[in-house]
């Protein structure tokens, strides 16, 4: 992910993404596997956004809307949604 996307994201959210995960992303290890929304780990912009702008509304993804202060992440294979507690992170 780039700086832009990071930009992005925060904006479109109006979240802080935490530092560590900012630098993991920069330098996302698997290159086959950039731009993905299918595995635990996301590293595309658009559907990152889309997903949580989705499960703040309760579009059907959660029995109740998530506060802003979760970010997800990714989804595993079997459907559990990764997420970060944004409280918890400087």
């Amino acid at each position: 992910m780039t700086e832009h996307d990071f930009n992005r994201i925060e904006s479109a959210l109006d979240i802080k993404l935490p530092q560590p995960y900012r630098r993991f992303m920069s330098n996302f290890p698997i290159p086959a596997l950039v731009r993905n929304s299918q595995l635990e780990l996301w590293d595309d912009a658009d559907a990152l956004i889309r997903e949580n702008l989705a499960l703040r509304d309760n579009n059907g993804h959660a029995p109740q809307p998530w506060p802003a202060r979760f970010f997800r992440l990714g989804r595993s294979g079997g459907g559990w949604v990764h997420a970060v507690d944004l409280d918890t992170h400087e």
